[in-house]
């Protein structure tokens, strides 16, 4: 922003639409960016198209704020991003960028403007994520994540040795080592919708156990893991739980 800070904008536009929208217009005019009003919430809050040229993917894409086209993540006092893009033909482009911003707090998106283009212009989508040059070409040749299935994740949690990881941001499934503190990615797999709606009803139910889990955190951005409920570790399961969790197979044979 050049001449009016973001909270005086702020407030113009919930008072004054169009001067805000002349002040909006003037004061970005330099940058490196489209937008175009969309809508306004329910609260308010501005609906805001804005466009911007990716370096890497070298094209237009584009994120509407306040529309839950944005995720950001706390990383120490700033933020990783997600952000659900599209391109000029609507195709859904999934960018990872970062907001420099710190603590940031508010639920009007319009506030992170300079974060939503940084990330717009510089993040990174899947198909690069960790890349630096823009002409390294993708290898495609690449083996297909194992298909777990419902025996095969029985078997996993059964194990006392290993833990399945899942990470929130991308939504990924990893094996991982566990126990005597050495906690190793082994293997990326993958979880059909129809395993991953077990798994969840299996940890409402109080069958499985689930939980951060930090000791990957520098591989994994925002892990958590879930393992055979063992209340050696875990504290006492109900009951009822207990006793499903052995009709299946999955119950803890050091209870006392």
């Amino acid at each position: 922003m050049n001449d009016i800070t973001q909270e005086d904008f702020l407030k113009i536009v919930y008072e004054q639409p169009e001067q805000a929208l002349e002040s909006f217009n003037n004061q970005i005019s330099s940058r490196k960016f489209k937008h175009q009003y969309v809508g306004t919430c329910d609260d308010g809050r501005v609906k805001t198209k804005i466009t911007c040229y990716n370096q890497w993917l070298e094209k237009e894409i584009s994120v509407i704020t306040n529309n839950g086209q944005i995720g950001i993540s706390p990383f120490n006092v700033t933020h990783i991003a997600r952000l659900n893009a599209h391109n000029k033909q609507d195709e859904l482009i999934v960018i990872y960028g970062y907001f420099a911003e710190e603590y940031l707090r508010e639920r009007d998106e319009n506030v992170y403007i300079d974060g939503i283009c940084n990330s717009l212009i510089s993040g990174a989508s899947e198909g690069l994520f960790g890349g630096y040059d823009r002409f390294i070409p993708e290898y495609k040749d690449t083996k297909p994540l194992r298909q777990l299935s419902f025996d095969d994740l029985k078997e996993l949690l059964i194990d006392p040795w290993h833990v399945l990881a899942i990470e929130a941001l991308s939504c990924g499934t990893f094996i991982c080592t566990y126990g005597e503190q050495i906690f190793n990615i082994i293997e990326e797999v993958n979880l059909d919708n129809n395993l991953f709606e077990q798994l969840i009803a299996l940890e409402d139910e109080k069958i499985i156990y689930s939980c951060k889990f930090p000791e990957v955190k520098d591989r994994l951005p925002i892990p958590s893991m879930v393992d055979l409920w063992r209340e050696d570790a875990y504290g006492p399961q109900p009951d009822e739980a207990y006793e499903k969790a052995k009709s299946m197979g999955l119950e803890d044979g050091f209870r006392n």
